[in-house]
């Protein structure tokens, strides 16, 4: 029967057919989208905190390696390696690092001051 108009209740079966459909299509990619977005998000966020701690170990290290020349080798802190080690310590614990970190900042700066080296003492601890 050609010519004739479809039912009324067979458009309406299909338009619903159709726009539940379009809908759950879109639903789907629209929830894709998100748990794509969070996934990345919880990706950089690991990154950021394993650089953070990375961060946090290198500059602990630096303040052992202050701490051993300086304080436990040489007895002394020039006055230049207390004010490095004081900005190293405000990073790491700006960063999150306490505890050792602290007690090496401690005794860096409680150590005896003194002044760099110069040429000639330099020379002097060489000819000796």
């Amino acid at each position: 029967m050609r010519g004739e108009l479809m039912p009324p209740w067979l458009l309406t079966q299909i338009l619903s057919a159709v726009i539940t459909s379009v809908a759950g299509l879109i639903v789907g990619i629209v929830s894709q989208k998100l748990r794509s977005s969070q996934h990345r998000e919880n990706v950089a966020r690991e990154m950021s905190d394993a650089m953070r701690e990375g961060m946090i170990v290198l500059l602990r290290q630096k303040l052992i390696d202050i701490h051993e020349k300086w304080v436990i080798e040489q007895g002394y802190v020039p006055v230049e390696i207390k004010r490095q080690a004081d900005d190293i310590y405000t990073a790491y614990h700006t960063l999150g690092g306490n505890g050792m970190g602290t007690e090496l900042r401690r005794e860096i700066l409680k150590a005896h001051a003194a002044p760099w080296p110069t040429v000639s003492q330099q020379e002097s601890e060489i000819t000796s």
